[in-house]
C-alpha cells in the first residue's frame, strides 16, 4: 500500500523563535519512501540533527516573521 503525504505549515513570529520540524517520514526498515521532497522558507537558522534513537531527523530552524513549511512524500 502506498500512502501520500502532504503537509503545509504557515507561522508567524513577532520574536526570533527556535521551532522544531520532525514531519518527515521515517527511514526506517518496515517503510520504504519513494520521494520525498521539504521545503523551508528562508529562516535565521537552519540545521539537521538525528532524532530520538536515530530514526529519521529533527530539523532545527530560528524564524522570525513568516515561515512556510512545505512537505510531500510518498511511503
Amino acid at each position: 500500500m502506498k500512502l501520500s503525504i502532504r503537509a503545509q505549515l504557515d507561522y508567524h513570529f513577532a520574536e526570533a523563535t527556535d521551532v522544531l520540524l520532525q514531519i518527515e517520514a521515517a527511514v526506517i526498515p518496515e517503510q520504504r519512501i519513494e520521494s520525498a521532497n521539504i521545503n523551508v522558507s528562508p529562516c535565521e537558522h537552519f540545521a539537521r540533527v538525528a532524532a530520538h534513537d536515530q530514526i529519521g531527523e529533527r530539523i532545527w530552524v530560528q524564524a522570525k516573521g513568516q515561515l512556510s513549511v512545505h512537505y510531500d512524500a510518498t511511503v
